[in-house]
């Protein structure tokens, strides 16, 4: 008799225990999620932040060469888009040597 009552007291409190420990780490998910959001949203408003900025440099590297009589720099994109036109024509031969490559 005493052996099913230490049984059934031992699981009831084992369940309980297992369930504790769950509860404890979604607890912990929680809080790691809410420190993930913070960060991604510093993290985005640093970027937004060093855009603007980017910009109004820009802007006044374009004023600056514009009031000195010379021709204003082409925006990084422009620059960005060039250097990838670059560089697929230049490793075009590359590329489709690799794709004759990988398919046999």
């Amino acid at each position: 008799m005493i052996f099913v009552a230490v049984i059934l007291v031992g699981h009831v409190m084992l369940t309980n225990v297992i369930i504790s420990s769950i509860l404890v780490h979604f607890d912990l998910l929680k809080d790691s999620t809410i420190e993930m959001r913070v960060e991604r949203t510093v993290f985005e408003w640093k970027k937004e932040r060093d855009g603007k900025l980017a910009k109004q440099k820009y802007k006044q590297s374009c004023l600056y060469a514009l009031e000195h009589g010379k021709q204003p720099f082409p925006p990084f994109v422009v620059i960005r888009e060039r250097l990838f036109l670059m560089l697929k024509t230049k490793l075009a031969p590359f590329v489709q040597c690799l794709d004759h490559a990988l398919v046999y």
